[in-house]
């Protein structure tokens, strides 16, 4: 199975269609260690080093998101989309920001463009706190 990405073939192994597909199919951000105990019951034999390479691939075609934090883990996002998140101090946990927050991008954008007087190509953007079950707790 292959697939294009800027117009040159790529090819979609099974393993890495595994790993495009597990985290396609969740909405939790995960870090490379749930990937790989997800992926090792698909595939057994996977190995770590086979998940990483794959997760870079990914992230090099523009299927998936890398998103480094100083003090997490490293995480990744099936939606490759441009999209805010909120991450909870206490947890760790990741969340995608509700859609109407979007409706925010073209004006942040605009804002930076006038004020660093820069070519931007993209942003990141992150709301912190506690989530709703952290919040419970205390």
């Amino acid at each position: 199975m292959q697939y294009k990405v800027s117009g040159k073939q790529r090819r979609m192994t099974k393993q890495k269609k595994a790993i495009y597909n597990i985290l396609r199919g969740t909405t939790t951000h995960p870090p490379v260690e749930w990937i790989f105990s997800e992926a090792s019951k698909i595939m057994p034999d996977i190995s770590l080093a086979t998940v990483y390479r794959n997760l870079s691939s990914l992230c090099q075609d523009g299927l998936i998101t890398e998103m480094q934090y100083t003090k997490l883990q490293t995480r990744f996002d099936g939606d490759p989309r441009p999209h805010y998140h909120f991450v909870c101090l206490n947890c760790g946990k990741i969340l995608d920001a509700e859609p109407e927050l979007e409706k925010l991008r073209p004006g942040i954008e605009e804002l930076a463009l006038n004020s660093l007087r820069e070519h931007i190509t993209g942003h990141r953007l992150e709301f912190y706190g506690y989530c709703r079950e952290c919040s419970l707790r205390e």
